[in-house]
């Protein structure tokens, strides 16, 4: 934890020219807490053994170029805050080369050091307590497959066509922030954390609410569709129980009509012969069921348990017909017993025979019942 009294080396602010916690100097300051940190300090003179800055290639000199080309390594930032990247992607080409050696030192407890990108370079060229030699440092900045900037450091000169037989002078630089910053950083993280915890558990107890919902939604759904399926089922067996209740006393019905109708024939049988010889035209062979088919409009119904027998319109039409087809069978009864009780007798006047039929047969005038 950073205290009032803290300088920029024991975790407090931080300027340009300062010594920081890995004991090199501060090269840049950025007024806010970035992604990468805050500072940038790169290693004091002698860093390496104590000696002058060491030399060494990028790129390993022992290796091909076609081991190169086949990494195409071209995307690599000249911005500030991009350097250990830059690094670590030329570090994984060549192990041994001069980002390695930058991310091989240690100061003060910190392993975290690394080639600087062009910018950041820049920002050593004008830190001038940093102590840079008069030659050509190297940066981590690359810009071909093969090729990598450099900077001359007594003009602050840039060259991007450097490569692996440019044996330049290496100084580590890394990335700090202040205490209060790391504090605040880790403040905002938890914060984030909780936050997004927070978020996660609405999540899931709404998603968990929503299934619930639905789980009941749809057990209602189905306990509704389940209740008007055994509705309809009882309505429809309900009207079936009416239809064949009304289907059974439609045949009794019939059947005394057609009793009705037989007893007629059998207790007339003259004059029912008789009558429907004159009102409908009967052919050889025509029994009691062809007269009664045409007599009549009402049929039976062949099974009542069976609902593809009748319908409900058919229902609706049978009373109407059975109450024309008793009118008809009480006209019929009335004709035929009338034509039954009908006596005939033969009356004479001279010469003259006349037959007269009726309830009471009297002879017309002149005439004399014959005996």
């Amino acid at each position: 934890m950073a205290y009032p009294n803290s300088t920029c080396a024991t975790g407090g602010e931080c300027k340009v020219g300062d010594i920081g916690p890995g004991g090199g100097i501060v090269i840049y300051a950025h007024p806010n807490l970035q992604s990468w940190g805050r500072y940038i300090e790169a290693a004091p003179k002698g860093w390496f053994k104590n000696r002058l800055d060491p030399q060494q290639s990028p790129f390993c000199p022992e290796r091909p170029d076609s081991f190169l080309d086949s990494n195409r390594l071209i995307d690599t930032s000249s911005a500030i805050g991009k350097g250990l990247s830059n690094s670590v992607a030329l570090t994984a080409i060549c192990p041994t080369g001069a980002t390695a050696i930058a991310m091989a030192f240690e100061k003060n407890g910190y392993r975290d050091w690394f080639l600087p990108s062009m910018n950041e370079m820049n920002e050593m060229f004008y830190t001038k307590s940093v102590g840079l030699e008069n030659s050509w440092y190297w940066t981590s900045t690359t810009t071909s497959y093969n090729q990598v900037t450099s900077m001359l450091a007594d003009t602050g000169f840039f060259n991007g066509a450097m490569g692996k037989a440019n044996n330049w002078k290496i100084r580590p630089v890394r990335y700090f922030a202040a205490a209060a910053d790391k504090a605040a950083a880790d403040k905002a993280a938890a914060d984030k954390a909780a936050a997004d915890k927070a978020a996660a558990d609405k999540a899931a107890a709404d998603a968990k609410a929503a299934a619930d919902a639905k789980a009941a939604a749809d057990a209602k759904a189905a306990a509704d569709a389940k209740a008007a399926a055994a509705l309809k089922k009882e309505q429809e067996d309900q009207k079936f129980a009416l239809l064949k209740q009304s289907c059974l006393q439609h045949n009794i019905e019939v059947e005394q009509l057609f009793a009705g109708f037989l007893q007629l024939k059998v207790s007339y049988p003259s004059e029912f012969k008789s009558y429907f010889e004159k009102t409908l035209i009967l052919r050889s062979g025509y029994d009691i069921r062809d007269i009664q088919r045409q007599a009549f409009l009402s049929t039976l119904i062949m099974d009542c348990e069976k609902t593809a027998d009748y319908n409900d319109f058919r229902m609706e039409s049978r009373p109407s017909d059975l109450e024309k087809d008793r009118n008809r069978l009480a006209i019929l009864q009335q004709a035929i017993k009338s034509a039954a009780a009908k006596k005939s007798i033969t009356c004479v006047k001279g010469k003259l025979i006349k037959k007269v039929t009726a309830v009471n047969p009297k002879c017309p005038a002149g005439y004399k019942v014959k005996k």
